[in-house]
């Protein structure tokens, strides 16, 4: 580190899962990377569940239209199925207004069978604790 002094000084340090120093990352490049190795199941060092939480508390951490481009992106270019339904169910939960999640699902459903896994999804993510209402009908 005889060169880059600057970086050295300048870059905010953390721990990561072992409890080893790492560097603090911005929420975009925690959201690009929690994507990016996504396996919606256990892992060494994280359960599916808690991946899951952390994709959640990402997603509305970061700006819409970021993750809508990358969910567009982890559809298209690597090849994911469910974390792009996953951030498309989350970013509707966190973004009100526009058509943003409209064109984000037309985006990331390709396959007939991913739209029963879109909404079995929402359903498993907005579990019902009470009784359904109805409220008044739309003019």
């Amino acid at each position: 580190m005889r060169f880059n002094f600057f970086f050295r000084t300048t870059a905010a340090l953390t721990t990561n899962h072992e409890g080893a120093p790492a560097f603090a990352l911005t929420p975009q490049l925690e959201l690009y990377a929690a994507v990016a190795t996504a396996a919606l199941s256990d892992q060494f060092y994280e359960a599916a569940d808690a991946r899951l939480l952390r994709l959640r508390t990402l997603v509305a951490k970061n700006e819409p239209r970021f993750v809508a481009q990358l969910a567009v992106y982890a559809r298209e270019q690597l090849h994911l199925r469910s974390v792009p339904l996953v951030l498309a169910v989350e970013l509707a939960r966190v973004h009100n207004g526009g058509n943003t999640v409209v064109c984000l699902v037309a985006r990331v459903v390709a396959r007939v069978d991913e739209i029963t896994e879109l909404l079995a999804y929402y359903a498993a993510a907005n579990a019902r604790t009470g009784r359904k209402t109805l409220g008044r009908p739309s003019k």
